[in-house]
């Protein structure tokens, strides 16, 4: 059986995106980043941000 191994990209980070229990979207990040919580923005909006994010170059 043939076995996958995975390689961490440390170099960059891995925002998600999902909904708040206030039912907004919203991004977070395991560095701490995140996104604006009082702003009402729309998925493609968070969407976006969260890809802009996952492009910079993690400390």
């Amino acid at each position: 059986m043939t076995r996958h191994h995975h390689h961490h990209d440390l170099a960059h980070h891995h925002p998600t995106v999902h909904r708040t229990r206030l039912g907004q979207w919203a991004w977070t990040c395991t560095c701490g980043g995140a996104s604006c919580r009082t702003a009402r923005l729309t998925w493609h909006q968070v969407m976006v941000e969260a890809l802009l994010h996952s492009m910079t170059i993690a400390p």
